[in-house]
């Protein structure tokens, strides 16, 4: 999940995305800790509290369908007989 969340990151930063004004999604996203790897992959965690961050996850999975989604269109396609 690292590469959509790098570029959920580049989104927020940039200010290049809006999210709706939900209180639930912002708790969740107040509740996400980001962790780096050794290789510099990123992951969201709940570090140490218990609280939810489905929302934030959630997020994250729907962007990653949007980006596959724009390569798959851009792919040449092959016509099969």
């Amino acid at each position: 999940m690292s590469p959509p969340i790098k570029e959920l990151l580049r989104l927020i930063l940039e200010k290049s995305i809006r999210f709706s004004k939900s209180p639930v999604l912002r708790w969740c996203f107040l509740n996400v800790v980001t962790e780096t790897d050794a290789a510099g992959n990123l992951k969201f965690n709940k570090g140490r509290s218990s609280e939810k961050i489905d929302l934030a996850i959630s997020t994250v999975m729907a962007l990653d369908a949007v980006i596959r989604n724009q390569k798959e269109q851009h792919e040449p396609q092959i016509a099969w007989m």
